[in-house]
């Protein structure tokens, strides 16, 4: 079910965006999320075909056990945590940043300053086959030099009919850079191409896809920042430097999990949300060039039934975080 969230402003009706409500089969809770995000993602396309209007990025409220015979009910609620002050920032070092202006002036191979502008827009996508097929981008920009750089070897097939070996034109260059600085080497570097040629090629089914996406996008933007140094012949202290990205792309969020110890059919419907949280912020300060931010959360229950449940903080990769707990009254 796909509805408006609405809301009036001065006696105007507000769009905030749309709300899918899915109810799917899964073994555990997590499988059925995965599926339903499948899902969601599915429908959103077609409605952006059919409105021609851009559509963001989908976000996870909660999601309940309904098997009506279960013992219990499992739970899963996310609260996401929005503003400037939770965002990460990083300053370039002017001179560094001088010195590889330098470098990449004189340097006459196109195909570096295309991978570059390639991954920076892997950098700023939020959807992971954005970032996979932007990275994969660059990095075919690269095979050319890379080839000249690292050598490479050709892929070897054999024929179906006769059996006889038989060398494959493509991305030698890719091949090496992979072969000599990912952990699993050809491998890695096979199931990069693999899902490059099923994605644009349409061989691939989207929940396949779906788990295989992720670690292939980040593994690529690390081949991809790997080979664009190499060809600047640059120092690995510096790439090394700032290795891990600051995206500020995916909001912080605070993840709930937990039970009702009742069965499905006492939960009260249609369903709300688990939980009634909030997040005030009390402090602010900055310390050693770093924000510390005091909050108070409250959290209850919606249902008076006995129940149990975790929190977990959760941010992107590049922002770090240190948590610690005191009760308040």
């Amino acid at each position: 079910m796909l509805y408006d969230h609405k809301a009036s402003s001065e006696g105007h009706s507000l769009h905030l965006g749309l709300m899918a409500e899915v109810d799917i089969p899964g073994q555990d809770i997590d499988t059925a999320l995965q599926v339903a995000e499948t899902r969601v993602h599915a429908i959103l396309a077609l409605a952006v075909f059919q409105s021609n209007a851009t559509v963001r990025d989908i976000y996870l409220l909660f999601g309940y056990e309904t098997t009506q015979e279960a013992e219990e009910t499992e739970f899963i609620q996310i609260d996401y945590v929005q503003g400037e002050l939770l965002k990460s920032r990083r300053k370039p070092d002017h001179n560094k940043l001088i010195e590889l202006t330098q470098v990449f002036n004189s340097n006459t191979d196109v195909g570096i300053a295309i991978a570059i502008r390639w991954y920076r827009k892997g950098l700023t996508e939020d959807d992971p086959f954005d970032q996979f097929l932007s990275y994969w981008a660059g990095l075919e920009y690269l095979n050319k030099s890379l080839v000249r750089l690292l050598g490479g070897k050709p892929e070897i097939r054999h024929c179906r009919k006769c059996g006889e070996p038989y060398p494959v034109p493509g991305a030698k260059g890719i091949g090496a850079l992979f072969a000599q600085y990912s952990v699993n080497k050809e491998q890695d570097f096979k199931r990069c191409r693999d899902l490059s040629k099923a994605l644009r090629h349409g061989e691939i089914q989207l929940v396949e896809a779906l788990t295989q996406v992720h670690p292939l996008a980040e593994l690529c933007r690390k081949m991809l920042r790997r080979g664009i140094y190499l060809l600047l012949n640059l120092s690995n202290d510096e790439e090394e430097r700032f290795a891990t990205p600051v995206y500020n792309i995916h909001l912080p969020r605070f993840v709930y999990r937990g039970f009702y110890y009742v069965s499905p059919s006492q939960i009260p419907q249609p369903y709300m949300q688990p939980l009634t949280t909030s997040h005030e912020l009390k402090e602010v300060r900055e310390i050693g060039g770093k924000r510390q931010l005091a909050m108070r959360d409250t959290i209850q229950p919606n249902f008076d039934v006995p129940y149990a449940f975790k929190a977990d903080f959760i941010s992107e990769p590049g922002i770090e975080v240190q948590l610690s707990n005191s009760p308040h009254e």
